[in-house]
């Protein structure tokens, strides 16, 4: 009966709170009251259990790479919500700097049968491993009455074998990051880009004007999350549907490597390497104008407090020959 009160609370504590998220910290509620979302949320009738007696749920969070962002929305979403703030307090709790680090510890707590955490942040890669131990708790009770609302990418990463297992805290989109008064400048539209040659031929131009400005950054090795991103841009897999390896023949796989290389060797390509003490300072002094990346790299951005370049950065789809697909699936949501 807990663990349904708490997974009642949880999901309505992940759909507001994932679309709180996705807005940002600073975001407010719209004027004249809950969004659609909110009052949904609010009207699941498990999340009155053990109210008439007073009792109050302690949900614990364990999230990555920090618990700031999170406890900020927390509080966003008990102001928006004073009748599940009567009934909830939320624990955050650190479970490492990535995904890794807390899918660690999740296999411990639940190896031990202790401290295992109400509500935890993953990314979808990590879903099959769980799920398919069967130590997940099944949503799809709970998601059935919003399920023609939810878009299909989002759904995604929701199932495994078809069950719902998880929510989308985000889906992951590829997100072409720029400075568009630089672009503007040298008369460059990023919807007339479409290929890497011409995602190549930009940066030339820019280099023109601005002699050591670079559209990305790659190093060797390269960060998992480029890979992935190219890779599922190809549609590429390293087995047959029978599970045999066919890594070294398959042609989208030799794509994918052909594409990171043609960038590499362009000449427009930053060696700052990402998450290094010199990312940061690359943005600042007009190294990297330009940013082939996952969305989820708004909210980090934001962190760069980049004070003079505010206002200057826009956003836009990939080019269209390397859109496709994503970065790792998304980061998802879990009840153990």
């Amino acid at each position: 009966m807990k663990r349904r009160r708490i997974a009642a609370l949880a999901l309505s504590f992940m759909m507001v709170g994932t679309m709180l998220a996705g807005c940002g910290t600073g975001s407010e509620a719209p004027a004249g009251g809950e969004t659609t979302a909110q009052a949904q949320a609010g009207e699941k009738k498990e999340t009155t259990e053990g109210a008439a007696s007073g009792e109050k749920t302690t949900l614990s969070m364990m999230v990555f790479p920090s618990t700031e962002n999170y406890e900020t929305i927390n509080e966003k979403f008990l102001e928006q919500n004073p009748d599940l703030a009567e009934k909830v307090d939320f624990e955050v709790q650190l479970g490492g700097s990535g995904d890794g680090d807390v899918a660690d510890k999740l296999r411990l707590a639940l190896t031990s049968g202790e401290n295992v955490p109400d509500i935890v942040r993953l990314n979808y890669t990590q879903l099959p491993e769980f799920a398919k131990a069967g130590v997940l708790y099944p949503l799809g009770d709970y998601i059935a009455e919003y399920e023609e609302k939810i878009i299909d990418a989002a759904k995604s990463i929701m199932k495994y074998d078809g069950t719902y297992y998880a929510l989308p805290r985000e889906v992951k989109p590829k997100v072409w990051f720029y400075r568009a008064d630089i672009f503007e400048e040298c008369g460059i539209d990023v919807r007339q880009v479409k290929t890497i040659d011409e995602f190549i031929a930009a940066g030339e131009t820019i280099r023109e004007k601005y002699p050591n400005a670079c559209m990305e950054n790659y190093n060797v090795p390269t960060t998992s999350y480029d890979f992935m991103m190219m890779l599922s841009g190809t549609g590429a897999g390293f087995c047959d549907e029978n599970g045999n390896y066919n890594l070294a023949s398959n042609e989208d796989v030799k794509l994918t490597f052909e594409r990171m290389k043609k960038l590499n060797d362009s000449g427009v390509m930053s060696s700052a390497a990402e998450w290094s003490a010199d990312w940061t300072p690359a943005f600042d002094n007009g190294e990297i104008v330009s940013q082939l990346i996952g969305g989820w790299f708004k909210t980090d951005f934001k962190n760069f407090n980049l004070e003079s370049q505010k206002g200057k950065w826009a956003m836009a789809p990939w080019p269209e020959e390397i859109r496709e697909g994503s970065d790792a699936g998304g980061a998802i949501w879990v009840i153990p």
